[in-house]
């Protein structure tokens, strides 16, 4: 008698098991996998055959879910702040029915390739940068922390912002355009009202680009004033109340 309990019991076991079995199905963690590597190969910002990626492990062979009566989706995404060099994660959202089912957190590692310039020699500290200063080379970029120049566009008009040693990659950070007026430039300066105009000569006491307020001092009366650059040969005088404002 004894034993035909124990028997009934792994009977009625086995039989909640199988009921069970049947109101969920397994999903293969590699089709998972799949979804999301070709998600991240979509997404990042890296032209094709300049970087790879490769999926890091920590996912169940097998993934449970409700089976489905009608429809089943697996929709990949990024987090809020995605990371597309490094380690990266992609999560993986699994609906049932239209109900969310399991979210899964995918971890992978992308390695970035790029033709990056690098400077030929010594460069010191605000020289106008040209071809003639750098080689090309492709190198992994993934450990750079700053984002690396990687066309000659990036470089023309441009200067170094400090001294460069030979070898160095050159990155945004580096780079800085070319100022219009320097300290020393002898500039006319214009005031122009509604039926009048007043040009003077006076120096550039600051650096600047087009469109940037620098101090001048009139070369007439030695007043120092701030001014717009227009030119590098010519800057705007501010009204006396917009000099009051500007201080």
């Amino acid at each position: 008698m004894k034993k035909l309990k124990i028997f009934f019991s792994f009977f009625l076991f086995f039989c909640l098991l199988a009921e069970c079995q049947t109101e969920r199905m397994a999903l293969s963690s590699e089709s998972l996998i799949v979804v999301a590597k070709e998600f991240l190969e979509l997404s990042v910002p890296w032209n094709p055959g300049h970087f790879e990626c490769q999926f890091l492990g920590g996912i169940e062979k097998e993934i449970f879910i409700p089976r489905p009566e009608k429809s089943m989706q697996i929709i990949p995404r990024f987090p809020s702040s995605p990371s597309y060099k490094g380690r990266s994660i992609v999560e993986v959202s699994i609906t049932v029915d239209g109900y969310p089912a399991r979210v899964l957190s995918l971890l992978f590692y992308i390695r970035i390739f790029q033709t990056v310039f690098l400077t030929k020699h010594f460069i010191s500290r605000r020289t106008p940068l040209s071809e003639k200063h750098f080689y090309t080379r492709l190198i992994e970029t993934t450990n750079i922390a700053s984002a690396t120049v990687c066309s000659m566009q990036e470089i023309l008009g441009k200067q170094n912002k400090n001294s460069l040693k030979a070898n160095h990659i050159l990155v945004q950070e580096d780079l800085e355009e070319i100022p219009l007026v320097v300290p020393g430039n002898i500039v006319t300066l214009v005031l122009e009202e509604e039926f009048l105009k007043i040009t003077v000569l006076a120096r550039a006491l600051d650096s600047g680009k087009k469109g940037d307020w620098i101090r001048v001092v009139n070369l007439s009366s030695q007043k120092i004033l701030k001014a717009k650059i227009m030119s590098e040969s010519m800057v705007s005088i501010m009204r006396m109340e917009e000099q009051h404002e500007k201080k």
